[in-house]
């Protein structure tokens, strides 16, 4: 008896929801992988700890300086603030704050954490079984220490110069602030998919332009890793795994992708 055809095949958009939902779960898949596999989890630590550092500091600075702007604001001579869009205001600066914090997490932990992500993704790799797709080319040689955190930085170069090409959104009149924020999320989701796509993707040879074709190609599944990484690092707690998870995630939903095409 013939097998049913698959129905999904034949329309675009119910191929893409499934890849949103895939990169969606893609980090949350990763840590549950991350914790039950005792490999990975000793491979992951080092980045655990970058991941608790930076959140303890972050969650510092960030109750400190919001304080301080909220005194600042109710202090004489600045009652108009009160008064002038504070239902915009306060939401903006909250939501900023914690994009802000999103940002310095895992984007500053992965660079001082670069060399054991590169580690933990390559012992996802092996304990995961071959993969066709990952002897395509030749792996590109394991970058030293210094050569992972210069990666990183040149990377972080670019993510700057995005934020600020879209600068000039926040001179727009009235909801300037708010276009702005929501330039600086779309730039954010898409660039922690390149970020950690990079991983699986340096272990199948790809050079840097290959890997952003990639991530392009992939762009549903990757825009739903990027917000599914954003959601993990706003739960209390969990986002201190938030570099292990996205490192094994990476690996995971990459593999994936590749051998649907």
């Amino acid at each position: 008896m013939p097998e049913p055809q698959d129905s999904s095949a034949e329309s675009p958009t119910k191929v893409k929801l499934p890849r949103f939902g895939k990169g969606l779960r893609a980090p949350f898949s990763g840590l549950a992988l991350w914790v039950k596999r005792g490999s990975l989890f000793h491979a992951g630590l080092p980045s655990l700890g970058i991941g608790i550092a930076l959140t303890a500091l972050i969650a510092i600075v960030w109750i400190s300086q919001f304080s301080a702007l909220q005194s600042w604001i109710a202090s004489p001579g600045h009652e108009y603030l009160l008064r002038l869009h504070w239902w915009a205001v306060s939401p903006a600066l909250v939501l900023g704050g914690i994009s802000l914090g999103v940002l310095l997490l895992v984007v500053l932990g992965n660079l001082f954490a670069s060399p054991w992500q590169s580690r933990l993704a390559q012992r996802t790799e092996d304990l995961l079984g071959a993969d066709s797709t990952r002897q395509e080319q030749p792996a590109s040689p394991s970058p030293s220490a210094a050569e992972a955190m210069l990666a990183e930085l040149k990377r972080l170069g670019w993510l700057l110069v995005f934020l600020l090409v879209g600068l000039g959104l926040y001179f727009v009149p009235a909801v300037g602030a708010l276009l702005y924020l929501a330039w600086f999320l779309a730039v954010l989701v898409l660039f922690l998919a390149y970020l950690f796509a990079g991983l699986p993707l340096r272990e199948r040879g790809l050079s840097r332009w290959s890997k952003a074709r990639f991530v392009w190609q992939h762009k549903i599944a990757m825009l739903g890793f990027g917000i599914g990484l954003v959601l993990l690092a706003l739960i209390p707690l969990v986002q201190m795994a938030c570099l292990p998870a996205s490192a094994v995630g990476a690996v995971v939903l990459v593999r994936d992708l590749r051998k649907s095409g």
